[in-house]
């Protein structure tokens, strides 16, 4: 079972790593396309574009995109801690040692932080039947 959640853990670390690099590439697209355009010319624009687009979202729906890297920070340290904490409290002891030396560490302050992510993951299904 371990290898399974080994393997989710490595998917998701696969998914976070080119959501970043993804991020990474639009704010460098959009810094260069703002370089190169005029302030004058965005100004003009923004104002013709206003009307048009307030008659737009007058008309359709919002819809928000929760799974944007916006909509979920990344996992804390404290975040980690608290959800181990609370699964040892549960009675869940020797899975959140087990664990946490999955990751190569004896306790988890020897984690560097790209764990986090996974880790958590893991961690909530805990007691979970999982």
């Amino acid at each position: 079972m371990s290898s399974v959640y080994e393997e989710i853990a490595a998917a998701y670390e696969a998914q976070a790593a080119a959501n970043t690099k993804l991020a990474e590439i639009f704010r460098a697209l959009a810094m260069t396309e703002g370089a190169s355009e005029g302030t004058a010319r965005k100004k003009a624009a923004s104002k013709a574009a206003a009307p048009a687009q307030n008659q737009q979202e007058a008309t359709q729906p919002k819809i928000e995109d929760t799974d944007s890297p916006k909509a979920k920070p990344p996992a804390t340290f404290e975040d980690v801690r608290r959800v181990l904490a609370q699964k040892s409290v549960e009675g869940h002891t020797e899975e959140v040692r087990a664990l946490i030396q999955r990751y190569g560490a004896k306790k988890l302050s020897d984690l560097g932080s790209e764990c986090y992510e996974p880790l958590l993951f893991e961690a909530e299904g805990i007691g979970n039947g999982k």
